[in-house]
């Protein structure tokens, strides 16, 4: 009723509204996130403090106020980092083709399970993502409750932090880039770093 009126006010007076308005209308009622909730919206991330007819309110992790209009909100991807009570992150690591994954693997398994942030449940898991020209890939993968997306960030830098220097500790190398020059004749030099 009070939209209703608000609309019937703004058309009375000829108020030029347009999309901001039923933008507003159509967020109160699809409703994808609440006052709350941690946003990604276009460019744009942080926490919904405000939702009015017009503008959509949101504090970034900057502590930066950024109002959206609502009917670009409307018209955009919104995702909703909290709605699910945790949040999947995945943290990328390179490693060299010489080293073996399984010894790898439990050292970074240890470094999360020792995170404060990092849930036990869904328990962390070390993947190879992908296999490089020139290395493997590893994912470290875990989950943070709600109440940590704010410091996901963070959380992440970290974990790869500590997965460096576990890796470097037990001897494990990260790759690095090779390259091998040929000569004339077609015999190969020994590698050598870029």
């Amino acid at each position: 009723i009070v939209v209703l009126g608000a609309i019937a006010v703004a058309l009375g007076w000829r108020v030029p509204v347009g999309g901001a308005l039923f933008g507003g209308v159509t967020l109160l009622l699809d409703r994808p996130f609440r006052i709350g909730d941690w946003v990604r919206i276009r460019d744009y991330e942080g926490q919904v403090h405000g939702l009015t007819l017009r503008t959509t309110r949101i504090m970034t992790r900057d502590n930066e106020w950024v109002s959206i209009p609502n009917k670009d909100v409307a018209g955009a991807t919104v995702v909703n980092l909290t709605a699910g009570a945790t949040l999947r992150l995945n943290v990328p690591l390179p490693l060299a083709y010489a080293e073996r994954v399984p010894e790898a693997r439990a050292l970074l398994l240890k470094v999360m399970a020792e995170h404060p942030k990092v849930e036990a449940d869904p328990a962390p898991v070390v993947l190879v993502r992908e296999v490089n020209e020139s290395n493997l890939e590893l994912i470290m993968r875990f989950y943070v409750s709600d109440e940590n997306v704010k410091a996901y960030p963070v959380l992440t830098m970290q974990l790869r932090e500590a997965a460096k220097e576990a890796l470097q500790d037990a001897g494990l190398a990260a790759p690095y880039p090779r390259q091998w020059i040929y000569r004339v004749d077609g015999t190969p030099t020994a590698p050598e770093t870029r």
